[in-house]
């Protein structure tokens, strides 16, 4: 009489058991955050020297600004989040998305601005000279 109950008991246990720990296993395995340096980055492409768009980012208080170009008054500005290698700015008027290539590559997605346009697919590097 015992017996088929402890067999029934251990069976549950057994299952809970490896529900658990399929649990902690799917749960731990986030995708890692991809890391970018601050500073400006400028989109690849022939444009005129003081129109190339860039976007300006400071790791350190997570911030961002998203400009047409130096002679521009203009830039979406707000901050950032990154989920593995997508770097999401969060502005005044709405939402960019980018993909983070490397610590000094961005290429961007699309934005949910729409006054504010910008190709899909456009690299923005670095600069490192300043």
């Amino acid at each position: 009489m015992f017996g088929n109950s402890m067999k029934k008991n251990t069976y549950v246990l057994s299952v809970l058991l490896v529900l658990m720990v399929l649990l902690c296993v799917s749960g731990c395995r986030n995708e890692p955050e991809s890391e970018i340096l601050s500073g400006t980055y400028y989109a690849v492409g022939d444009y005129n020297q003081p129109l190339v768009p860039y976007v300006e980012v400071n790791t350190e208080d997570r911030t961002i600004s998203i400009g047409m170009g130096d002679v521009v008054d203009y830039a979406e500005r707000g901050s950032f989040k990154i989920k593995g290698n997508k770097l999401t700015a969060e502005t005044q008027n709405g939402n960019f998305n980018f993909i983070i290539i490397d610590n000094k590559t961005l290429r961007y997605i699309d934005n949910s601005v729409t006054d504010f346009i910008l190709p899909s697919n456009m690299r923005f590097v670095l600069d490192e000279k300043h």
